[in-house]
């Protein structure tokens, strides 16, 4: 729902009005939750549109995601979930290598870091992320809301680059002394 809030500082002795101030509140219940890359820990756009959301096994910085809660009218709008007193979100994924650290209080956002030792068949190449958000009733009247949000992410392994070991007797030099490599 929707309400205002009107707020009066009145005189004492003549209840003249001194000031006045409004507030209007809108009461919103989500109906749904998704999984997204936490804003402002690392570019999500770029001129061709949104940056691709990966996880790097054995990455130097971590993944960064929240856990948000949604209103549906047609387009779905994400509701801010930092307020919602009480509430906590679980996090799980489909890969063991896959650790999630908490990020403050009720764990909505977690940093994400995969591990080197991961599966090394091509076939794992992608990760499921499941965050669990639970609020408590907020009335007696009211009930807990439970939320699920579900997200697949590719997993990319580092590259290791190698390269032959360079003589400068092998396949020649090039008229500086450098040597030269021949490819087939």
């Amino acid at each position: 729902g929707r309400t205002t809030v009107v707020a009066q500082l009145l005189e004492r002795r003549k209840q003249a009005e001194i000031t006045r101030a409004e507030a209007t509140v809108v009461v919103v219940v989500p109906e749904s939750a998704a999984i997204e890359p936490f804003a402002g820990s690392f570019e999500t756009e770029r001129a061709g549109g949104p940056v691709p959301l990966v996880l790097m096994r054995a990455a130097e910085e971590p993944l960064r995601v929240r856990a948000i809660l949604l209103k549906g009218s047609g387009e779905s709008r994400p509701l801010a979930v930092e307020g919602l007193d009480g509430c906590t979100c679980s996090w799980a994924s489909s890969d063991a290598s896959v650790t999630f650290v908490p990020l403050g209080v009720g764990a909505l956002a977690v940093d994400l870091w995969a591990r080197g030792s991961g599966r090394t068949d091509m076939g794992d190449a992608e990760v499921e992320l499941k965050a669990e958000i639970n609020c408590p009733a907020g009335h007696k009247s009211s009930k807990a809301l439970r939320f699920t949000a579900s997200r697949r992410l590719p997993v990319l392994e580092p590259l290791h680059l190698a390269s032959p070991a360079l003589s400068t007797t092998g396949f020649g030099k090039s008229s500086c002394g450098v040597p030269l490599l021949g490819v087939p």
